[in-house]
């Protein structure tokens, strides 16, 4: 195998996601008409739903790795946590386990506030702080995905935790001769 890129994710993709989180909040408030007046319920509904977003999110791509016969590794580097893999996938594979979190639990959060409306009010709002949080979670996901979508389907991609490598077999057999 030949190493053939190198891609770092880039730290102030975090800073980003904070100010956008921000934003979003404020579209929520002025939008929603949530109250935002008591903040700890505030707050108290963000812990929530970050932490059940962080379990969801990381599980369902493990679960997808499982499913697609590969073992990942857990790991924790504050703030992040993150799984890895000690081995190479194949670039489909990759994508799909990178995807599934973004596609998965968007669809359960969005549904599940949809389901919930004025009903519960707390729990509808666990529910969008939870889509918002799965959204921005999935950022370096889907800019991962965006960059491997380039290389060829051979391709073969290394998690690095802070990024990934691209690799492709240095030899290629022409099929048919």
């Amino acid at each position: 195998m030949k190493k053939i890129a190198e891609c770092q994710l880039q730290r102030n993709l975090a800073t980003a996601s904070s100010v956008l989180l921000g934003i979003i909040l404020g579209f929520v408030n002025l939008h929603l008409r949530f109250d935002f007046q008591a903040w700890y319920w505030l707050l108290l509904d963000l812990c929530i739903a970050l932490l059940l977003v962080v379990f969801l999110h990381e599980g369902t791509h493990a679960l997808i790795a499982k499913m697609l016969h590969h073992h990942p590794v857990f790991g924790i580097k504050l703030p992040l946590v993150y799984i890895t893999f000690n081995h190479k996938l194949p670039k489909w594979h990759f994508i799909a386990i990178a995807l599934g979190p973004f596609v998965l639990l968007t669809l359960l959060f969005a549904t599940l506030y949809n389901i919930l409306g004025s009903s519960a009010p707390n729990l509808t709002l666990i529910a969008l702080l939870a889509l918002e949080l799965n959204i921005l979670g999935a950022i370096g996901d889907l800019w991962m995905v965006a960059r491997i979508l380039l290389f060829p389907a051979i391709a073969q991609v290394q998690d690095t935790k802070s990024g990934f490598e691209v690799w492709i077999p240095e030899k290629t057999e022409r099929v048919g001769h």
